[in-house]
């Protein structure tokens, strides 16, 4: 879309600044060039009104579109901040290290243990655990036919994206609880599940709900002992999914996640590597900040919000020059007229009035064009998100006041210059 709209601006451009001057100058008429008239039968002036019109009306929808865009990715980051994601890093065990310990979860138990052992007196490492996978993006998903709990409907129709975290996990990412509370260290809640708000909602449970049977098909029954706080762990695209997180020592945990001091980051960073390269010196170290993959779940909508800034400020710019130049040209026409107002004793403020409050209408005028075009447009892109911010009259209001607070410095420039000019060589004849 992006390479179509500059193409669709080059082709453009290319016929009003190349063609159109061409073709006045081919169908020259004296006689409609002493009325004023252009090629089209328009008044100059009234075509560079329109231009005017028409170049801050894009620019009104770019700043309407920016701030949505903006505030899209704001709610986008308040979702994820029910849990802590700053200066924890991700790693995962390589397929070949799996491979050579068979996919023992005990062996690969052994072998995290001893690549964590040799971390612990690090004091840039505050904390370490392991898990089934990440806590955000794509998480392992099952269908409603592997668990089980009181007062199971088997008709609904749920994904239940579920994770093996140790207790560890509750200092690493700081999930917040609702009720109940988290797995112990002891390893007495290893039957036992913690639910978010979404599944307690979809699966119907009764309350109270701390404390009620749950278990996943094949294994031992255990119950719920917690509900944290709902974030969104894929993106704004999608809706929240029931998630389910346990603490079964059996469970396959080949991902593990290091809390790290934020002073000492290069030092941490160091140690992990080093302590990668001894234990596992085949495969290149490769890890993540949570922060950053977070961010990738919206990278697309990030691009974009960067373009639309951009493009917002050029067309402000064009918009402003356009604007600058008819006025230019409106106090050169009207030099005489100011110069005999003056003399009859005109005030400067009258005459800066009488010269800005044409241009402020054209203004206005693009406002109230641009609004509706700029709604329909904000609205199509926020159908594409299942949480999305609500289509706010102030939005309107701001980008309307940006550009008419652009407008008014760029034409003040003339108005003024006109205003306080010596009536004397306005009406001398040259």
């Amino acid at each position: 879309m992006v390479w179509l709209f500059l193409l669709g601006a080059l082709v453009v451009s290319t016929l009003l600044t190349g063609v159109l001057p061409a073709s006045s100058m081919a169908f020259f008429k004296p006689l409609d060039f002493l009325h004023g008239y252009t090629i089209l039968r328009l008044k100059n002036l009234l075509l560079r009104k329109g231009l005017v019109v028409f170049q801050f009306a894009v620019g009104v929808i770019f700043i309407i579109v920016t701030i949505v865009v903006f505030r899209q990715m704001q709610l986008a980051q308040a979702s994820a901040a029910h849990y802590n994601r700053e200066e924890v890093v991700s790693l995962v065990l390589p397929s070949r290290t799996l491979q050579e310990l068979n996919y023992d979860q005990q062996k690969i138990s052994r072998f995290s243990k001893t690549f964590t052992d040799e971390l612990q007196d690090q004091p840039s490492i505050l904390g370490m655990v392991f898990a089934s996978g990440s806590i955000e993006g794509s998480i392992n998903s099952n269908s409603l036919m592997n668990w089980y709990w009181d007062g199971l409907d088997t008709s609904i129709k749920v994904s239940i994206s579920n994770v093996t975290l140790e207790p560890g996990a509750k200092n690493i990412f700081n999930l917040q609880l609702v009720e109940g509370s988290w797995f112990r260290e002891d390893k007495s809640d290893k039957k036992n599940f913690i639910l978010n708000e979404t599944a307690v909602r979809k699966f119907g449970l009764r309350q109270p709900v701390i404390g009620q049977t749950f278990a996943r098909r094949g294994q031992d029954t255990g119950q719920i002992i917690g509900v944290i706080k709902d974030y969104n762990f894929s993106s704004l695209y999608n809706e929240i999914e029931p998630m389910v997180i346990s603490d079964n020592e059996d469970d396959f945990k080949p991902d593990f996640f290091i809390k790290i001091a934020s002073r000492n980051i290069p030092n941490a960073m160091n140690a992990i590597a080093a302590t990668w390269k001894k234990n596992i010196p085949d495969a290149p170290f490769e890890y993540q900040f949570m922060d950053q993959a977070f961010d990738n779940l919206d990278k697309d909508d990030l691009k974009v919000s960067k373009l639309v800034l951009l493009f917002s400020c050029l067309s402000i710019l064009i918009s402003a020059l356009g604007l600058f130049g008819l006025a230019a040209f409106v106090a050169e026409q009207r030099r005489k007229e100011i110069g005999i107002r003056k003399v009859m004793g005109a005030a400067v403020a009258q005459i800066i009035f009488m010269l800005s409050k044409e241009f402020l209408l054209l203004v206005k005028i693009s406002v109230i064009i641009a609004s509706p075009i700029g709604y329909w447009i904000i609205s199509k892109w926020l159908e594409n998100f299942t949480y999305k911010i609500g289509v706010s009259w102030w939005i309107f209001v701001v980008a309307g006041s940006i550009v008419l607070l652009i407008s008014m410095i760029t034409v003040s420039f003339h108005a003024i210059r006109a205003a306080t000019g010596n009536p004397v060589k306005a009406l001398r004849n040259e």
